[in-house]
């Protein structure tokens, strides 16, 4: 619909329809409990957006008593075409989901977007008192879908508000306890010196964003049962100066962990000791061999990196490894593969080196 959507007495329930509001549809009156939008179906209050700009969905719901909890959603960069919608809809409950214990939300908001590209969007959901377990204060605005969660600010407790800013994909978004880390490590295929690591590239250049080196898998294993992976931290941006940046640990995970990273050809390696992850964790890979189990990093002038070169990850650095590197290399393979060691785009000899030397140092996984 176009024009004004006058919000006078009373509720609409969208159960499992859609209500689509145009690109210069408007809201009025003044919405609550009684006077907003029920959307705890399946169905969405949606908007259209030209350009970019604010909105706030007078949504709410009406699972036992009535409750107003609305979503603004500002869109500060994007790309808009003809039909380009936000949706939303939410759910009076606890998001299923295990590892949320403690200080939660009983609520939940899905969005949705069709045909925006490249934006930029700052979240606020409103709740109400009622909606929270435990302590306000020790809630967090968390995206818990899909995983791993991303964390966002903590609650408001005098607007009881979540507020996610910088979101550039939509999703699932609920309150709940987090803590977060700062883990740091290089690459020994991509380091560069003097503290800092190349880009891994493709055909085209960077293969990710401006400051991004590549990608690695974070895991938290048990402390006594190594083999036992007790949360995983998901794939995760390596920046090139070594820094992973990790927003939201559910509050469960507040044990001592074995913390292992994964790269796509390079030597599994894990933190010396386990470390604790009872509040903010800040972890330095770099500083010394023994951050590494086994000592297992190589030194780079004054700085320890992750040995690279286990190109078909099966633990250890041989002939294994050689092989897919000379065949590539005689291909003229070229591009982000995980024959190209050194990450500069082109599998050649520099990819070779690496993988010869560690092989005669007999590089392979230590793990607890």
């Amino acid at each position: 619909m176009e024009g004004t959507l006058t919000l006078t007495d009373g509720i609409v329930s969208l159960g499992a329809n859609n209500l689509t509001l145009g690109p210069i549809a408007s809201v009025a009156g003044t919405p609550s409990a009684s006077k907003m939008i029920a959307a705890d179906g399946s169905g969405q209050l949606r908007k259209e957006f030209a350009s970019t700009g604010s909105f706030t969905y007078p949504v709410g719901d009406v699972t036992a008593t009535a409750e107003y909890s609305p979503v603004t959603l500002n869109f500060t960069a994007g790309t808009f075409v003809t039909g380009s919608y936000a949706g939303v809809n939410l759910t009076d409950a606890k998001y299923a989901s295990t590892d949320i214990t403690g200080n939660y939300l009983t609520r939940y908001w899905n969005l949705a977007q069709n045909n925006i590209t490249n934006f930029n969007c700052n979240a606020t959901f409103k709740y109400v008192v009622l909606d929270v377990t435990g302590t306000e204060s020790g809630i967090s605005c968390v995206k818990v879908n899909p995983l791993p969660w991303e964390g966002y600010s903590a609650a408001n407790t005098t607007t009881h508000e979540l507020t996610a800013n910088g979101i550039n994909s939509f999703s699932t978004f609920t309150g709940a306890s987090i803590h977060s880390a700062t883990i740091k490590v290089f690459l020994e295929g991509l380091y560069a010196g003097s503290g800092t690591m190349n880009q891994a590239m493709d055909d085209l250049g960077p293969h990710f964003g401006a400051g991004i080196a590549d990608q690695v898998t974070v895991e938290l294993h048990n402390s006594a049962t190594y083999s036992t992976i007790a949360y995983s931290l998901g794939l995760r941006n390596l920046s090139t100066t070594g820094n992973i940046s990790i927003s939201a640990i559910p509050a469960l995970y507040n044990s001592s962990y074995y913390l292992t990273i994964k790269h796509r050809n390079s030597i599994e390696t894990t933190s010396g000791a386990p470390v604790s992850f009872a509040s903010t964790v800040n972890y330095d890979f770099t500083t010394a061999a023994a951050k590494a189990y086994g000592d297992n990093m190589r030194l780079m002038g004054t700085v320890y990196a992750i040995y690279g070169g286990d190109v078909n990850q099966d633990g250890i650095v041989d002939s294994g490894d050689m092989n897919p590197i000379e065949n590539a290399s005689v291909a003229l393979t070229t591009g982000y593969v995980v024959e190209d060691v050194n990450g500069d785009g082109l599998v050649d000899s520099g990819d070779m080196n690496i993988v010869e030397n560690n092989s005669i140092a007999l590089v392979s996984v230590v793990t607890p």
